[in-house]
């Protein structure tokens, strides 16, 4: 858990892109190496999803792997 970085959401509980970019410099500049996002698909709670055009990007210009957990609401 000491490795693992929160970013912030949005209301509606779908992850910021620009803080995961903000995330991930801050992460680099103190000797970090970021090497997945965990986005969601479905939050369990609010039923949101992340962005995850937005966040495909980010990880294709840092180089990290984008995993997208899919939550089932029944």
């Amino acid at each position: 858990m000491d490795n693992v970085v929160s970013v912030e959401t949005d209301d509606n509980g779908r992850m910021r892109a620009k803080a995961l970019r903000e995330a991930v410099s801050v992460a680099k500049a103190s000797g970090g190496e970021p090497f997945f996002v965990n986005a969601t698909a479905g939050t369990t709670v609010l039923g949101s999803y992340d962005p995850f055009e937005e966040l495909a990007d980010i990880c294709a210009e840092e180089g990290l792997w984008l995993h997208v957990d899919i939550s089932r609401i029944s």
